[in-house]
């Protein structure tokens, strides 16, 4: 009877063991550990594990324990193409796209040599091929390949990384998108400033 009592007795204090929640460690980073500005408006973590950071001054990657700054540098264009990041996503061949809100759209490919990794697309005066507008506020990537960007004055562009072609599928109505959602059934959800919400099918934009 006693070593069934003594048994019952381990495997009940086993089980509440194994119950109990994992202690959960916070960490603040700031300036004051690396990061390049305290506001920050996107994160997300790439297929090697790197955390992207974007901030109003600039991209920080995060290993983990040290932090590497990109910034926007004036005539190099093979920086990052403006300071203040807004969104990221990063496609399915592991390259990373970048939504700024002063310097239109970036992409970062980390397999390419260090002055090709950052490409810019600004707006080019007098170029009908360059984005149409800098301000970008949010993105989003369908399973078509192309990149959907909400935008301050443009309403929503559509990209298509493989010709590096800008279209603009919607022509009326608030011209600031400032989210963008994708949903299992095709249809992009966009927030709009002061209209509502507005939805396209990506696949035959109705």
């Amino acid at each position: 009877m006693g070593a069934l009592v003594l048994i019952l007795f381990l495997v009940l204090s086993s089980g509440h063991t194994h119950a109990q929640a994992p202690a959960l460690v916070f960490e603040k980073l700031t300036i004051e550990n690396g990061l390049s500005n305290n506001k920050v408006n996107c994160i997300i973590q790439d297929e090697r594990g790197f955390i992207w950071i974007g901030t109003n001054d600039g991209l920080n990657r995060y290993d983990g324990h040290n932090f590497e700054i990109f910034r926007h540098e004036p005539g190099h264009a093979s920086t990052i193409s403006g300071n203040i990041i807004r969104d990221m996503v990063e496609d399915k061949n592991g390259v990373l796209w970048i939504a700024t809100e002063d310097g239109g759209l970036s992409r970062y490919d980390h397999t390419l040599p260090p002055a090709k990794k950052f490409k810019q697309y600004k707006h080019l005066p007098g170029d009908s091929n360059s984005i149409p507008v800098n301000m970008l506020n949010t993105m989003v990537a369908d399973s078509l390949g192309y990149l959907w960007l909400g935008t301050s004055g443009f309403r929503v562009l559509r990209f298509d990384p493989r010709t590096e072609k800008f279209s603009i599928p919607v022509k009326s109505g608030t011209r600031t998108i400032l989210d963008l959602v994708l949903d299992k059934n095709g249809v992009i959800w966009a927030g709009k400033q002061g209209g509502g919400i507005l939805k396209i099918n990506f696949r035959d934009l109705s």
